[in-house]
């Protein structure tokens, strides 16, 4: 898990990347699936289920989201609120282009920025900020 900071301010944990579920795909025999989530999809903030899936014939598990509006690879990520959210990863990575309202410049920043452990402590040690 890695933490984000949201172009607009906000902390997010990011838990990891999800495809689409497919029972087509997997053998019930050789899956177990447990639902660890209900995400809003970004986009249309419509509700979509998170589930892990543990692969019994190589012996992994990973993320998989069941819905049949949306297809595609998918950030995994909860606010500090607890909320959990799914958007398309390439989106979750993009630049965006925000404007300086001060001197009136545009330019592109990350819409979403790893943070480091330094930046998370002065977070942290702003007492204005609460986690």
């Amino acid at each position: 898990m890695s933490i984000y900071r949201h172009f607009k301010g906000g902390l997010y944990f990011l838990e990891g990347y999800a495809t689409r579920f497919s029972k087509e795909i997997y053998d019930d025999k050789n899956i177990d699936v447990k639902v660890v989530a209900i995400a809003k999809y970004e986009e249309t903030l419509e509700d979509v289920e998170v589930v892990l899936v543990y692969d019994k014939k190589v012996g992994a598990t990973f993320y998989a989201y069941k819905s049949e509006t949306i297809s595609g690879v998918m950030a995994f990520y909860r606010g500090l609120d607890g909320r959990y959210w799914l958007r398309p990863k390439d989106k979750f990575h993009e630049n965006v282009v925000v404007k300086d309202e001060e001197i009136g410049d545009t330019y592109e920043v990350p819409r979403f920025e790893k943070i480091d452990g330094e930046y998370l402590f002065d977070v942290i040690s702003d007492k204005s900020y609460s986690i």
